[in-house]
């Protein structure tokens, strides 16, 4: 049989013609292999969906598929209630992709209310990025196929939480106040943002990671700002947090403050130190060095001040919490800036020279003047804080 193209004389069973190569056989295509998707309910998913049936959340993408801006998603590192994190890879790089754990019957209203909360999440991200113990965000908010997502730079690691969980014993004290030192560093920038400070709502051991890379002179990264909000703009917020780690005002009343994220520190902290999970014991919070011998006193009173219930009975600032850690002291009254006078920490002014005790935190709805972080009623127009 000639070949159409060139004549040439063709033997039986020639796939191509060897004169030409002009190919006599339509090569089928391989069936595509169809990766099993399995929700995070366990639920496994029919080929093409896009929810999942049992549950209505957003289903995974698979590992080793391809993402939006030639993405390619390596793993998925975790799950919350409002969000999934993929590993990901573009020419090379990692990544980590954040995306909106939607739900099929969610109606616009929500799904924009939840699209606010990530938005949000982004600006504090973007705000933050001279820091190296938050991660950096790379790109912001975009839509793939119905997927909402956002990038941030992919820090290798490993949580505190797993880590402790895995070595069955409590940190070293050296390495829990290097750790102390270097949250409470993240938590003076962010709760001194203007115009109004960040309360992060969520620090556990489970959001710190360990770095592996150690190029850089932190250990320690803070994670998932998804529940951490700009005070001012929200005066009441909604519950967010992890029981145990959450102090009473933040979960009864939903006004949480700069002084709840010192709660969560001293708590995780304990945490560390102790090996004493608080959100599965029915008395946390035992001083810290009777449970673990190690631990300083004085570290310990520090921790058992910041973990008191009463929000004025804690320290006042992140960079207070720093210096104390850094100089292995415990401050025990507020030290007024104008005479110099210990006085007690409930106290908004000096019982001397009635100098305000406190930096101003909050802004007063009414006038828009700032008071002490902890004034029930601003001392310029009298309005309820």
């Amino acid at each position: 049989m000639p070949c159409r193209q060139c004549g040439h004389e063709l033997a039986e069973g020639d796939a191509e013609c060897p004169c030409c190569g002009l190919m006599l056989v339509v090569p089928q295509p391989r069936p595509a292999e169809q990766t099993q998707v399995i929700c995070s309910c366990k639920a496994v998913a029919a080929p093409g969906d896009t929810y999942c049936t049992r549950c209505l959340k957003l289903l995974p993408v698979s590992d080793g598929a391809s993402y939006d801006a030639g993405y390619v998603i390596r793993r998925i590192v975790g799950e919350g209630g409002m969000g999934r994190v993929y590993e990901a890879t573009a020419t090379g790089h990692p990544a980590a992709i954040k995306e909106l754990l939607d739900h099929s019957n969610w109606s616009d209203a929500k799904r924009e209310k939840y699209l606010s909360t990530v938005k949000q999440e982004i600006a504090i991200l973007g705000s933050l990025s001279h820091l190296r113990t938050v991660p950096r965000l790379i790109e912001s908010l975009k839509q793939w196929h119905g997927r909402h997502y956002f990038v941030m730079e992919f820090i290798s690691g490993e949580s505190l939480y797993h880590l402790l969980k895995r070595q069955n014993q409590p940190f070293p004290v050296a390495a829990v106040i290097r750790w102390g030192i270097q949250l409470c560093d993240v938590l003076h920038v962010l709760h001194r943002q203007e115009p109004a400070p960040i309360v992060h709502r969520d620090l556990k051991p489970d959001n710190i990671l360990l770095r592996q890379d150690s190029g850089s002179a932190e250990d320690v990264v803070l994670l998932d700002f998804g529940v951490a909000r700009f005070i001012e703009r929200e005066r009441r917020v909604s519950i967010g947090g992890t029981s145990g780690y959450m102090p009473k005002e933040q979960l009864l009343s939903n006004r949480p403050e700069p002084r709840s994220d010192l709660y969560a520190l001293a708590a995780t902290m304990h945490h560390l130190l102790t090996d004493h999970d608080p959100s599965a014991e029915l008395q946390p919070f035992q001083p810290a060095h009777q449970l673990n011998p190690r631990v300083p006193e004085w570290l310990s009173e520090l921790l058992s001040i910041n973990l008191s219930e009463d929000i004025s009975s804690r320290y006042e600032s992140a960079a207070k919490f720093r210096d104390d850690l850094r100089n292995q002291t415990v401050t025990r009254g507020l030290i007024c800036p104008q005479c110099g006078r210990e006085n007690d920490r409930s106290l908004i002014y000096c019982a001397r020279c009635a100098g305000t005790l406190l930096e101003s935190s909050r802004q007063c709805g009414g006038c828009r003047h700032f008071a002490p972080v902890n004034a029930l009623y601003c001392p310029t127009c009298g309005q309820e804080m």
